[in-house]
């Protein structure tokens, strides 16, 4: 497992999806902050890494970003993967739990 056991998870539907593994069953693992993981490939020939939400039209949870915390299937998993640091380093950026909206300006 990565950093904060995130990892990467390709789901039988062709989907990647990126998430905090909190736990597991027979049947079920446990995500929290869950993204799919769409490549955008840039004019310069470089491959961008973007953060998906799961859905736009689910409910708020409080938190100041889209992760989801999911169960999913293990039927719906094709395989599990380590995720490369970098794209975990940016992940957990995205997720943090720490709020500037209370900073002091620098206007």
């Amino acid at each position: 497992m990565n950093n904060l056991n995130v990892q990467g998870f390709k789901l039988t539907n062709g989907l990647e999806l990126i998430a905090k593994l909190t736990g597991e069953d027979d049947t079920t693992l446990h995500l929290e902050d869950a993204f799919f993981l769409q490549t955008i490939q840039q004019q310069d020939g470089t491959i961008n890494v973007e953060y998906t939400p799961l859905t736009i039209l689910g409910a708020p949870t409080g938190k100041s970003h889209m992760g989801f915390d999911v169960s999913l299937p293990r039927p719906s998993i094709l395989f599990p993967f380590n995720l490369n640091p970098g794209i975990v380093e940016r992940y957990l950026k995205v997720v943090s739990p720490i709020d500037l909206s209370l900073a002091p300006s620098l206007k």
